[in-house]
């Protein structure tokens, strides 16, 4: 649901006379809503639990994808535009419950020591629609049109629903009557939980950067149609979906998490030096080179989103917060607020620049970006953060 519209909306919006900044600002809205939504997400788990959370997240995403298939028989671009805001919005207070409940009953299924490969796993799992969104709205739009591929997943998950009434099975670990809840004071006063949020920040700007500018630029450049194009950005959510599940194990095993966020937001910024390609580059503005890079960028987003949140979540911990699902819900929001909000402005701003520059220049300021943020982390982790004793790597 979240990679879907990546191939296929930004041609509907330029046939309705919108241009790509609309479509990145349509797009980004979910994520800024999402920033919005996320923060109750943590206190609805505290009082309805985690698997209640979950499905009605779950419902209302269903509910978003069938309404947006009908957009297909708007054509007046400005009403176009604001219902698809609108359609956005509502999605993504879905979103807004249904990933923060995926952590705490994703790791309740692993023993305490595993916990870094569950999260890991349920990233992964993402990743996943990640890698077959884009290919397969590209896919059933060709063959059905543009409401094809929004139904179809709008019936899927609605179909999950049901089955999960009858067969999930959920390990919650509710806090007693006389334990202390978690606050937000509490997860935001940890050390080194912000420090990992403004990582995962800077990664969602840059992952986001091309979401709308992507497809009319392979148009251009190479005469790509959306189903290719969403072959092409399979490229980077395959990376990140075979690579999770191994970082987390490696992390498991100590490797430090800070210098995971370090190492990944420095690939990242190599990777979109060639994407672009950087001006002057032009000789490598070809196919296997975009593929490469977008792969190269999928590289360093595992190592700085699964780093970040695995970080967010030993540092709560040592912090002696907690081991509730409400206390894991709400670390992982913050790190999903971090995500959001950097998506919100990495789509506005990305499309904003391709309007007004070009691919290769806007490739090469978000560049810039990931490498401040490089700095920007290093430094950081050097003034706030000590390293605690006898706690094993982070």
């Amino acid at each position: 649901s979240y990679s879907v519209p990546a191939p296929i909306y930004p041609s509907e919006a330029l046939d309705r006379g919108l241009s790509v900044s609309h479509s990145g600002f349509v797009l980004g809205a979910g994520f800024i809503a999402s920033f919005i939504f996320t923060p109750f997400t943590g206190y609805l788990m505290g009082r309805f639990g985690a698997t209640k959370v979950f499905f009605a997240g779950n419902l209302i995403i269903a509910m978003h994808n069938v309404f947006f298939g009908f957009l297909n028989y708007i054509h007046d671009g400005t009403f176009f535009f604001w219902l698809s805001l609108v359609s956005r919005v509502f999605n993504a207070l879905g979103e807004s419950l249904i990933t923060p409940a995926s952590y705490p009953l994703g790791a309740a299924q692993f023993s305490e020591k595993s916990k870094g490969k569950a999260i890991a796993i349920v990233e992964s799992s993402f990743g996943m629609g990640m890698v077959f969104g884009p290919a397969i709205g590209g896919f059933l739009d060709s063959v059905g049109g543009f409401a094809c591929p929004f139904w179809a997943i709008g019936a899927g998950l609605l179909a999950v629903n049901v089955l999960g009434l009858f067969t999930f099975n959920s390990k919650e670990k509710r806090g007693e009557d006389n334990e202390r809840s978690t606050s937000w004071k509490d997860v935001l006063y940890c050390p080194g939980v912000l420090i990992f949020a403004s990582g995962a920040v800077f990664c969602g700007s840059a992952q986001a950067w091309y979401m709308a500018s992507m497809e009319p630029h392979l148009l251009e450049a190479f005469g790509l149609d959306s189903l290719k194009t969403g072959l092409i950005l399979m490229a980077y959510s395959l990376t990140y979906t075979i690579l999770s599940p191994v970082l987390g194990g490696v992390l498991d095993r100590g490797f430090s998490t800070m210098k995971a966020v370090i190492l990944g937001n420095t690939i990242i910024m190599l990777a979109f030096l060639i994407l672009g390609p950087v001006p002057g580059m032009a000789v490598l503005r070809v196919i296997p080179v975009t593929v490469v890079a977008l792969m190269v960028q999928g590289i360093g987003a595992t190592l700085c989103l699964i780093g970040s949140l695995i970080g967010m979540i030993e540092f709560a911990k040592l912090g002696d917060l907690p081991q509730t699902d409400q206390t894991t819900g709400m670390v992982s929001s913050v790190w999903l607020l971090g995500i959001c909000l950097g998506e919100f402005l990495g789509s506005t701003l990305g499309s904003f620049s391709y309007d007004h520059l070009g691919f290769s220049w806007s490739s090469t300021i978000i560049s810039t970006i990931m490498g401040f943020s490089v700095i920007f982390i290093i430094i950081s982790s050097r003034i706030f953060l000590r390293r605690p004793k006898k706690t094993g790597s982070v």
